[in-house]
């Protein structure tokens, strides 16, 4: 489900373990008692498609293989943004699962932009372009992608935040969104594209727990973690993540455009 609301686009997605049961199971050809790297692993996408086939592995454009064995082979993808490639696991019993490793933010994942009238869009991400073109070797589509998170398999929801000030006719000076009403936010991260400068902050009730200002003279990328700590348990009071144009640099045309990716508990 998406809507845009305010000017702040979202995306929500259902985290499950639907059919991953290769992760638990003893290969017969293998002599581990996995084959999927299940403690290395983070937020990953996934499917399962019919016909792979060993000769056709080798058309993967891996990077750097980490693991292969007679029945799968895994490790990291070459992508034209080298900063954001994800992981690549695939098994000959038709698994095809994307991941970023546990330390990465979930945040890499995303790609966004501006449309035709300046407004804020989600492009597809680069999770399901890795699932996508590998089940593309394999004459496979793609159709019905899965999200799982493997640090925190309590999580049920992710949801994908974004904003822009500065952009576009009469471009806002600040942008704001409320986190509310989950049980338990276990991460949290954002990707930022900004010139300029711009101040990142985080609102918890009346108190601000979080503030970072981004200074620079060209247009640069960060991806960085929230802490934990931001948020409250119960997502009450929630808190309010702000994304603002520095008064002083407003006539330079100082700007930014701001995705979150939220890994959480749904209120029972």
């Amino acid at each position: 489900m998406k809507r845009a609301l305010l000017g702040i686009f979202l995306f929500f997605f259902i985290l499950g373990i639907s059919g991953l049961f290769f992760i638990k199971i003893i290969k017969a050809q293998e002599t581990t008692s996995t084959t999927f790297p299940v403690d290395e692993a983070g937020l990953a996408a996934y499917i399962r498609v019919k016909n792979i086939k060993p000769e056709n592995l080798s058309k993967i454009p891996f990077e750097t293989i980490e693991k292969q064995g007679k029945t799968f082979v895994y490790g990291k993808l070459k992508t034209e943004k080298p900063e954001k490639s994800p992981h690549l696991y695939i098994g000959l019993d038709g698994w095809i699962v994307a991941y970023y490793l546990r330390d990465e933010p979930r945040s890499k994942m995303i790609n966004f932009g501006l449309d035709y009238y300046g407004n804020f869009v989600f492009l597809t991400n680069e999770l399901e372009k890795a699932v996508c073109s590998a089940a593309g070797y394999f004459l496979e589509g793609c159709s019905e992608i899965k999200y799982y998170d493997f640090e925190f398999p309590q999580a049920t929801r992710m949801s994908l935040v974004g904003e822009k000030v500065g952009y576009g006719y009469s471009p806002p000076n600040k942008e704001d969104f409320l986190v509310a009403g989950f049980q338990e936010m276990y991460d949290a991260s954002y990707q930022l594209l900004y010139n300029y400068s711009l101040t990142l902050s985080a609102q918890l009730g009346e108190n601000k727990v979080f503030e970072r200002r981004f200074s620079t003279s060209t247009s640069e990328y960060v991806y960085d973690r929230f802490p934990k700590e931001i948020f409250s348990k119960g997502g009450s009071p929630g808190t309010k993540i702000i994304l603002e144009r520095v008064e002083e640099e407003r006539e330079r045309w100082s700007s930014g455009i701001l995705g979150v990716v939220l890994i959480y508990k749904e209120l029972e």
